[in-house]
């Protein structure tokens, strides 16, 4: 993908994030296939709950990551994600790398390092030969 698609991609996933009502990390997710964007996600409550995503400063268990929340749009969608490229702000923990594979993505780009009691799913995608590039926004 060229760059200046990318970093078009990446800028989206940003703005995608801002809908997060999370208030420690608001984390957008955009998928793209053959150039063209195909579900969006950004971390949040189930349906049916409040929107608070902490609670003491500590995420709560049942918050919904950006990329779970992708493929579940994309799910209901009824479209494929064989080969798409994942823009997500943030790197994958290790439960989401868990499902991007699980999804048959080719490639995932990310604008931050993932800090956190999840892991880093970076070794997990690379295990299954799934592409990673840090695509720091411009």
């Amino acid at each position: 993908m060229k760059k200046l698609h990318a970093q078009s991609h990446m800028r989206a996933a940003f703005v995608y994030a801002a809908n997060s009502c999370c208030h420690r990390k608001k984390v957008g997710c955009l998928i793209v296939k053959d150039g063209t964007p195909i579900a969006i996600g950004w971390n949040g409550t189930p349906s049916g709950e409040d929107n608070e995503c902490e609670e003491d400063g500590v995420s709560k268990p049942s918050v919904i990551h950006a990329e779970d929340n992708a493929l579940r749009k994309l799910i209901r969608s009824h479209e494929s994600s064989v080969g798409a490229e994942v823009f997500v702000t943030l790197q994958p923990c290790s439960p989401c790398a868990e499902k991007l594979i699980d999804a048959r993505v080719a490639k995932v780009y990310y604008a931050e390092p993932y800090v956190g009691s999840q892991g880093c799913g970076l070794s997990k995608l690379h295990e299954r030969g799934i592409e990673t590039e840090l695509l720091e926004p411009e």
